[in-house]
């Protein structure tokens, strides 16, 4: 019978601390593309200063080179894809994208402005 209530009582708990334990590592996901996406801003800032525009994978063979960092996709310790689109003489948007998860196809944006968009919320992917 004790044998019993404390199973019980571990059951209850699990149960309680499961969607916590989802919800902590969907904001270390959240918070660990937020700062890949800054880092791409910085290097996109760099290239331009020196270059007068924007990287453009067109005329740069390893873009992910020419911002001074390595491909951050592929890392299968963070399940975000990272794309850099609307490239222009002015322009950039970096797209983190999450893969996978209850929080699948959510998106964090970040354009030459620093305007922070997409459809996650605030802290963390859904």
């Amino acid at each position: 019978m004790e044998l019993m209530i404390v199973v019980i009582v571990i059951g209850i708990l699990a149960v309680m601390a499961f969607p916590q334990f989802q919800r902590a590592t969907e904001q270390g996901y959240f918070r660990a593309a937020r700062d890949i996406v800054q880092t791409i801003y910085s290097g996109e800032q760099v290239y331009r200063t020196s270059n007068n525009i924007y990287v453009n994978p067109a005329t740069c063979a390893q873009p992910w080179r020419c911002i001074y960092m390595d491909n951050p996709n592929g890392n299968p310790a963070l399940p975000v894809t990272f794309t850099v689109g609307g490239i222009g003489l002015n322009t950039f948007t970096v797209t983190a994208t999450r893969n996978g998860g209850n929080c699948n196809g959510k998106t964090q944006t970040l354009d030459q402005n620093r305007t922070v968009g997409g459809t996650s919320l605030a802290n963390t992917w859904c």
